[in-house]
């Protein structure tokens, strides 16, 4: 399966509610739209889940070579000092691993192409669960098909995330201080350098999402180069427990006051202040009088009262989105118009959330028009 971007029209969710759009059943998995920005398609197994997107733009490609020799270095740092590994050495480690040379040891790591859309994963589903298990707080599936692999995490940025997880002592004493100091015994304290340093480990990709950046390493090689990703922002699919879309936060882009004007999407919280937007299909007002809601998510403020708007979201099921039976639902209080004037033409409203609407946007997947009209997005 190949990577491929989506900017879906903004017609298919309103096609999927109405019978129109059939799940394919193929592999490759067609995402509902995030708007104007590409929904991405990684070759990875999806575990089963409410649906979410995290977006950002990818740190990867242009870093490959300076973390290729960060770890390379790292390696040949930890051969110079002969760490304690296993009980042993890591020169004994190495030999026995076949490397009996300080080049052959530090030159045996290499980057792995097939590894890259699963580092990816494991990086965008970190804003939202920081953890070696998925999103969803479950280890399996296996994020590539019979190629077992560990993974760090870290929040630090993909230029300084080796040494993080080797000689730092941002937090105190280091994991190169304590894999000494357990005499090279692999710990919850020096784990991510021992899997570094591991001569088992020969291939390794790295990429950060948002706020984190994952590293994979794998004994074996993966055969397969995997398509990459375009410059520029994108929206990463993942799966995460039903209960925290149940309690997502409702996002507008303008006003409720009458007269106001805008888009409605839903949002929940992720890792460390993440946003992940939800996608959502055919928002529906329990009293147009008050407030009309179009099946695109756009709005207008009618009348002073309430309405209760109902979203039909997505899950993943065996790595194809599809309709969610669960709804999500909230409550829109419509006020009298403010005197400064109402948000969808300039008013004080609008003045709070300029500098976060682009994000605000893409969260809500549905909007860009209503961006453009205001000339903040292009």
């Amino acid at each position: 399966m190949s990577l491929r971007t989506s900017v879906l029209g903004l017609t298919t969710a309103v096609a999927v509610s109405a019978g129109a759009f059939s799940v394919p059943v193929a592999t490759a998995a067609t995402y509902p739209s995030a708007g104007s920005v590409p929904v991405v398609e990684l070759d990875v197994n999806q575990p089963n889940g409410a649906l979410a997107y995290v977006f950002a733009e990818p740190v990867m490609q242009s870093d490959i070579d300076l973390v290729t020799r960060q770890v390379r270095e790292l390696r040949g740092k930890a051969w110079d000092a002969n760490l304690p590994f296993n009980g042993g050495t890591l020169r004994q480690a190495a030999s026995a691993a076949g490397f009996r040379t300080r080049d052959a040891y530090v030159n045996s790591i290499s980057w792995d192409r097939g590894l890259e859309h699963a580092v990816l994963q494991r990086a965008a589903e970190g804003n939202f669960l920081f953890d070696h298990r998925r999103a969803t707080g479950t280890r399996t599936p296996e994020i590539l098909d019979n190629y077992n692999t560990l993974d760090n995490l870290t929040t630090t940025d993909m230029e300084h995330a080796v040494e993080s997880w080797s000689t730092s002592r941002s937090s105190g004493a280091s994991e190169w201080d304590y894999l000494v100091r357990e005499n090279g015994r692999w710990s919850t304290n020096n784990g991510h350098l021992y899997t570094i340093l591991n001569p088992e480990y020969v291939k390794f990709a790295q990429a950060q999402i948002g706020d984190v950046t994952a590293g994979l390493y794998s004994a074996d090689d993966k055969p397969s180069e995997p398509a990459r990703l375009s410059s520029g922002r994108h929206a990463f699919p993942i799966a995460v427990p039903e209960s925290a879309v149940s309690g997502a936060k409702l996002m507008t882009t303008g006003g409720t006051s009458v007269g106001s004007q805008g888009s409605l999407g839903l949002s929940i919280d992720g890792f460390w202040g993440a946003k992940l937007g939800v996608p959502v299909a055919s928002p529906s007002s329990s009293d147009p009088e008050v407030l009309e809601v179009n099946e695109d998510g756009t709005y207008t403020a009618k009348s002073e009262g309430t309405a209760t708007v109902t979203f039909n979201t997505y899950v993943l099921h065996n790595g194809q989105p599809q309709l969610s039976a669960n709804q999500v639902t909230k409550t829109v209080k419509v006020t009298k118009k403010s005197l400064l004037g109402s948000s969808s033409s300039g008013g004080s409203e609008v003045g709070t959330i300029v500098g976060i609407l682009a994000g605000v946007l893409a969260l809500i997947g549905v909007a860009a028009q209503v961006a453009r009209q205001l000339g903040i997005l292009r």
